[in-house]
């Protein structure tokens, strides 16, 4: 995306008659910048120049009179005047079309958004042909009802219409020859709130929303646009009639890091047509896990998001997704909790073991292991994986063996597998550690996609899909896209030729 730009003045909401010039830089993957000519701390004393300059608001006025409101703005580049260098200041947001002179005046009735790749993700318009005659067919665009979900006291609306682009630009004298007719899908997502809420409250539940088509897609979406209406805009325009412009938000553009490529659709997990008839009660679990299960989903979302992620990180990633994942099945389901023994019982043994600790080392060497001593009363990594293949994936295993290219039939051998990769992960610092057979690369790849599944299912169970849905997802992917999946995941181990590199 292009650079956008607005110069003008530039003033903190406690001090309107210091006005600086300046300018705003707004760069998708790059930031937000303000850029002042002088600072608003220019006068003051020597002590208070030193001091971390970060004020939540600055207003501004460009040149053709636009209102801009800056929103947790943070100085990169402090003003010194005697070399002459401008002040430069790094801003989280820009609200452009109105000034919020408070931080809690930045309220909202409705915000709309857009992020990448939501036409692939929104499927519901549809083209329909119609033959009339013999020699003439009639296409139909047919956009279907907004779809409305209820979270909390959120109602989310999922828009999707077409619209026609060239048809209409001849002029009224000419012969109108129409060869091509250029269709553009128009998708957005709609949050309103019952009663106007804080930005910081939308933010929240675009962040969700965009894990949730991340999900789907099987692939990173980043924000792209939003659009808000506040109360502050509102002006009347006849006896009964008002008028509220749209307020135009960039928001952590430096995090838009993306290049548009063709998605397979084979890769998606699902679309929202996939799930349309029960999208409310999916996306009610899905805000609802995401508060009990946000460990769980930043350790799978950051192998999506970071692409410095090596493949030894990402198995060590889904690892520690899964355990944070059985604890806390195992502590809803089992009365034991996600302790081997309880916790009674568990404190008589270890009284018992630091007795014997303190009686065999010196006081250093006891604390160090007494310290310690709870992760033994903890399951080993072998007993959570049985766990969650047996309660998440159970009697249907072998239903899923049948459909999912390549997955887990033995179980046993693929826990050995897992245990052996970790502790070799893990004792990569002691080279006289010795592997009958150690894991090559694709191995390691081909273990790390069944962590992802196994993950996936775990998550997919929780948001309440069936397993007859499930296994319709996983039958679309073909042997062919399971080994180009492989060799994107062996592509990323670089200069590793035979064997993945150890951390």
């Amino acid at each position: 995306m292009k650079e956008i730009q607005y110069t003008g003045v530039w003033w903190l909401p406690e001090a309107p008659d210091n006005k600086v010039s300046g300018s705003l830089s707004i760069v998708y993957g790059d930031g937000i910048f303000l850029t002042l000519s002088e600072s608003f701390n220019k006068d003051n004393d020597t002590d208070n120049e030193l001091k971390a300059f970060n004020p939540t608001i600055i207003l501004g006025k460009s040149i053709n009179n636009t209102e801009i409101t800056l929103y947790n703005c943070y100085e990169i580049v402090p003003y010194l005047d005697s070399i002459g260098m401008p002040t430069k200041l790094y801003c989280e947001t820009a609200f452009i079309g109105v000034h919020f002179p408070k931080e809690e005046d930045i309220k909202f009735i409705d915000l709309t958004f857009k992020c990448t790749y939501l036409d692939d993700w929104l499927k519901i318009a549809a083209v329909e042909l119609e033959d009339v005659s013999k020699d003439e067919t009639i296409v139909k665009f047919k956009n279907p009802k907004p779809i409305k979900v209820n979270i909390d006291d959120f109602t989310i609306v999922f828009k999707s219409k077409f619209q026609l682009g060239g048809l209409f630009e001849a002029k009224e004298d000419q012969f109108l020859n129409i060869e091509e007719i250029k269709v553009y899908p128009k998708k957005s997502i709609i949050i309103r709130p019952s009663n106007e809420r804080h930005f910081t409250d939308f933010l929240k539940m675009i962040s969700h929303l965009l894990r949730f088509i991340s999900l789907g897609l099987n692939y990173p979406v980043y924000l792209q646009e939003i659009k808000g209406i506040s109360e502050v805009k509102r002006e009347k325009v006849g006896k009964k009639t008002y008028r509220i412009d749209p307020i135009q938000i960039f928001h952590n553009v430096a995090k838009f890091h993306q290049e548009f490529i063709s998605l397979n659709e084979v890769d998606f997990l699902f679309t929202c047509k996939d799930i349309k008839d029960s999208l409310e009660k999916i996306l009610q679990n899905w805000f609802k896990n995401s508060k009990l299960f946000e460990r769980v989903y930043n350790a799978y979302f950051e192998m999506f998001y970071n692409k410095q992620v090596s493949l030894e990180h990402k198995f060590l990633g889904l690892i520690k997704a899964l355990e944070i994942y059985h604890d806390y099945k195992r502590k809803v389901n089992d009365s034991n909790s996600f302790n081997v023994l309880s916790e009674d019982k568990w404190n008589k043994v270890k009284n018992e073991i630091v007795k014997l600790i303190n009686n065999m080392l010196s006081k250093n060497e006891a604390n160090i292991l007494i310290t310690n001593l709870d992760c033994l009363n903890r399951f080993a990594l072998q007993e959570k994986l049985k766990y969650l293949l047996n309660n998440c994936l159970g009697k249907h295993s072998k239903e899923l063996n049948e459909v999912i290219d390549e997955f887990i039939t033995d179980e046993n051998e693929f826990i050995k597998k897992v245990v052996m990769i970790g502790n070799m992960l893990s004792d990569s610092a002691n080279e006289n550690i010795l592997y009958d057979k150690p894991i090559k690369k694709n191995e390691l790849a081909n273990v790390v996609l069944n962590l992802k599944r196994l993950l996936e299912i775990c998550i997919l169970r929780d948001l309440g899909f069936s397993f007859d849905m499930i296994k319709n997802i996983y039958s679309k992917r073909s042997v062919k896209n399971l080994k180009r999946q492989l060799k994107e995941m062996e592509a990323e181990l670089m200069n590793d030729p035979n064997m993945f590199r150890k951390s």
